[in-house]
């Protein structure tokens, strides 16, 4: 099936209008639609990022690289999460943001 998931269109839309809770509560719904899919749940980490949930934005980021570990952007937001490389430790946890 490949026909997008219409939850998650609806999920990016709410987050893109920083509606955030909003936002989660459809990529909930898209998860059960198609739980192997690594965008839906790296557009969750976003939008839990954007909710200041750091913790749970972290929580699906493992998710959506445990199903797609080649993810460039997840990869990257693991990083700025965690502040090391998924391939060193995929283990690692949230790092608060020291001030730049």
């Amino acid at each position: 099936v490949n026909a997008p998931n219409p939850y998650n269109t609806l999920g990016i839309r709410l987050r893109q209008e920083k509606q955030y809770k909003e936002a989660i509560q459809a990529y909930f719904q898209a998860i059960e639609l198609s739980p192997k899919d690594e965008n839906i749940h790296y557009n969750m980490a976003k939008a839990y990022f954007c909710d200041a949930q750091p913790e749970k934005s972290l929580e699906c980021i493992r998710l959506a690289l445990t199903l797609a570990p080649e993810h460039i952007e997840a990869l990257k937001m693991f990083r700025l999460l965690t502040g090391v490389a998924w391939e060193d430790d995929p283990k690692a946890g949230f790092k608060p943001q020291r001030g730049k």
